[in-house]
């Protein structure tokens, strides 16, 4: 017995001998080749080293395994081609100053860009905070995330049949209106068909809005409208049955309902591949979820918003499936969309640069003659040049220069050199670039305008949320009534201000005013920065500003699992609005910090699966809160 218990000491022994001498020679092997996980397209300012995907969001809990797993991987080839979008030129190398970034967030294919709703009064009672030191906030390391999962016991028993699927690569620049093909059934039916399917898709819309995805399933099994729906149509209804399910928090079910629509109508609905990933995440099933987010990104029906996002989700969940090989080849997916929120995160994780083209065309002889030949443009010319440019930009934004794009290159050069912010974008949308892409200094324009007392807050974060609220239109008014660049509501105004002096109708056009409007919606900004449930965190700042400080507190309390993950906190918002308004005001923040030469750490501490710290970069004076006098109103004359 004695030496039965002697040989069995030393089996151990020299097994974990075997396990020390295999770990260090792998470890040798892996840094003497010095060869990086994702093989860099172009020079750019941030490189991740050898284990960099290691901090990628999708990493779990098991460092060492995942660093094995990827050791172990096979690595492609130093000079495999690199996917190649039309009309992207090669910059010159950036040089930044501070470490670089990684990340992602989807939002309903409906929600595009669409202008935010009524932002709720703040509270007269907002602790006065000042920020902390600039320098470290942004790079300051959280707790790895996480993965959020559910009891053996509530896993789901729904046997997913999809395939793997491989990455496709885009064949002409991606769209910029985020809109996607949209599904149309070949089934004939009556009038009075059509409006009973049409009167089904309605109150099922209507019972998830209302928390009501139980009684939505319900009608889709017995409704009399359900023998007229073809087998995507009811797969709609129930993807989005199962869209109420997740954010209910029901997960199993939003998993099975979701999965079973992208079983059979996958490729007509990628937002079934989607739902059924995200839910599929949260179970820990990190397998399934690859494979529904391959789906999604692969769809025809996808949108680049769409595509880029479930790209991206694909390559986390490859990660944690412990398929690295698959890791890369799926961020590249995401990054053929430059100027989505998920495209720009996965540019940054490979260590690409960003491509973006800053020219803008040279106004002409031609271009003049052309513009004073036409009524309307000879019109805005003379508004211009009495110095009405508003006038002037609000009556060109309205021409439709779709059919005529001598006219538009024409006009995109003079808003360039009139600084018309909002007719530059307009057009930048419809009329690319000759030789491929597009002009995004239009499609990211400058403001011709500065509050009366300069900023407080930084540019990029005031030009990102007026590109988003109201394109750059000073005379905006939204449906609940939100006025001017910011899109700011007559009450919040009046509280800021100090006064009741934009509560009456007659101040409303005060209201628009950009300077005064541009000094209310920074201040605004201010106060939301410092509030203990936003703490000068940009994902916080951005929801609060479109839903408001108390559902911002609300949502965070009611997803308190999910603080260790950023990306998944966002895409478990109840509102869709507020999922599609972060995405895209965070995307056009790191555009501008790159358009204004700045660094982006929000972009890195995202990618490394953090959140997204605001850092203060204009060198300018930062208030805690502000306690100035009060507005001195702008004139409208």
């Amino acid at each position: 017995m004695r030496t039965w218990k002697k040989a069995t000491k030393r089996l151990r022994v020299l097994s974990l001998g075997t396990v020390i001498i295999t770990g260090c020679l792998l470890n040798t092997t892996v840094y003497a080749t010095d060869l990086p996980p994702v093989p860099a397209r172009k020079p750019a300012a941030f490189r991740a080293d050898p284990l960099a995907l290691l901090r990628f969001p999708a990493l779990n809990n098991d460092t060492e395994n995942s660093a094995a797993a990827l050791m172990a991987a096979p690595q492609e080839p130093p000079t495999a081609a690199a996917p190649l979008i039309p009309g992207r030129k090669p910059p010159a190398p950036q040089v930044l100053a501070t470490a670089s970034e990684t990340a992602p967030v989807m939002a309903d294919n409906v929600m595009a860009e669409k202008m935010s709703g009524p932002m709720e009064t703040v509270a007269p009672l907002i602790p006065a905070r000042k920020p902390e030191p600039a320098a470290d906030v942004s790079l300051q390391k959280t707790a790895e995330a996480a993965p959020l999962l559910l009891e053996p016991e509530t896993r789901s028993s729904f046997r997913l049949t999809l395939p793997d699927t491989t990455p496709v690569s885009l064949t002409a620049a991606p769209a910029l209106d985020g809109q996607n093909k949209i599904y149309k059934t070949k089934m004939k039916r009556s009038a009075a068909q059509r409006d009973s399917v049409a009167r089904l898709a309605g109150i099922i819309k209507q019972d998830v809005s209302n928390g009501s995805p139980t009684r939505a399933l319900k009608r889709l099994s017995s409704d009399k409208a359900v023998p007229y729906l073809d087998p995507v149509e009811k797969d709609q209804m129930q993807t989005l049955i199962a869209r109420g399910y997740l954010l209910a928090g029901k997960v199993v079910q939003a998993y099975e309902l979701a999965a079973d629509s992208t079983t059979r109508s996958g490729p007509y609905i990628p937002q079934a591949g989607w739902i059924a990933g995200l839910a599929a995440w949260r179970m820990g099933n990190y397998e399934d979820a690859a494979r529904l987010f391959a789906n999604s990104a692969n769809s025809d029906y996808s949108s680049g918003w769409q595509a880029s996002a479930s790209a991206y989700w694909a390559s986390r969940s490859y990660m944690r499936a412990r398929k690295p090989q698959e890791v890369s080849l799926w961020l590249k997916q995401a990054a053929q969309y430059p100027r989505t929120f998920y495209g720009l995160i996965a540019t940054r994780s490979l260590g690409w640069d960003h491509d973006f083209n800053w020219e803008t065309p040279p106004l002409t002889t031609a271009h003049r003659k052309l513009l004073e030949s036409h009524p309307v443009t000879r019109e805005a010319l003379v508004l211009v040049k009495d110095g009405h440019y508003s006038e002037a930009e609000s009556l060109l934004t309205k021409m439709d220069t779709a059919s005529n794009p001598a006219l538009a290159e024409a006009l995109l050069a003079y808003a360039a050199q009139k600084n018309l912010p909002a007719l530059g974008m307009k057009l930048a949308q419809t009329y690319g670039h000759p030789q491929g892409g597009y002009y995004d200094s239009a499609l990211y324009p400058v403001l011709p305008w500065k509050p009366k007392d300069g900023y407080s807050v930084d540019r990029a974060l005031v030009h990102a949320i007026i590109r988003q609220e109201s394109k750059f239109n000073p005379g905006a008014v939204s449906r609940s009534g939100a006025q001017g660049l910011m899109q700011v509501m007559p009450a919040t105004a009046s509280y800021i201000a100090g006064k009741n002096q934009f509560k009456s109708a007659d101040s409303h056009a005060r209201l628009r005013h950009p300077q005064t409007n541009l000094e209310i919606g920074q201040r605004y900004i201010e106060k939301l920065l410092y509030q203990d449930h936003v703490d000068t965190e940009l994902f916080s700042l951005v929801v609060a500003y479109n839903a408001g400080p108390g559902n911002l507190k609300k949502w965070k309390r009611e997803l308190a699992d999910m603080q260790d993950d950023p990306l998944l906190f966002i895409e478990s918002i109840p509102m869709g609005e507020t999922r599609a308004y972060v995405e895209r005001v965070m995307s056009n923040y790191w555009i501008y910090r790159l358009r204004m030469n700045q660094p982006i750490p929000s972009l890195d501490a995202v990618a490394e699966g953090e959140w997204a710290q605001y850092v203060p970069l204009d060198s300018v004076k930062q208030a805690g809160l502000p306690t100035r006098p009060l507005i001195r109103l702008a004139t409208t004359n």
